[in-house]
């Protein structure tokens, strides 16, 4: 049984809850690194982020399963202990990737600033 299917078998969760939860935190990460609307969107879009993003994910949630013999077996109190485990990927990106998208995107906006016309109020 893979670690997915652990989680959600202890966490009484459907696949599709878990996939819903996994993006939500994957987002609400992009907008924490993200500098702007649109450079958190290309962070959720990038493909380089995204494989480091689950993969950093995995390790977690693989600490989790490890940890999930000492932890208390009611539901409740394994999702507690799940995201906070899971909090722990608040605290850790992928600079070089993230300064490679940063650029680009602030490159993007200067050009589209640049051609935008400017219209005045009489």
């Amino acid at each position: 049984m893979n670690n997915k299917n652990k989680i959600i078998d202890h966490l009484q969760l459907t696949s599709a809850q878990y996939d819903e939860r996994l993006f939500q935190i994957f987002w609400c990460w992009c907008q924490k690194f993200g500098k702007t609307i649109n450079h958190s969107q290309q962070l959720l879009a990038n493909h380089g982020i995204a494989k480091w993003w689950y993969a950093e994910y995995e390790k977690i949630e693989a600490r989790f399963i490890e940890a999930m013999p000492h932890l208390p077996l009611h539901t409740n109190s394994l999702e507690y202990h799940y995201f906070g485990f899971i909090d722990q990927m608040n605290t850790i990106y992928p600079k070089p990737l993230i300064d490679a998208i940063s650029v680009s995107v602030q490159k993007e906006e200067i050009k589209i600033t640049k051609t935008l016309p400017t219209y005045y109020a009489n």
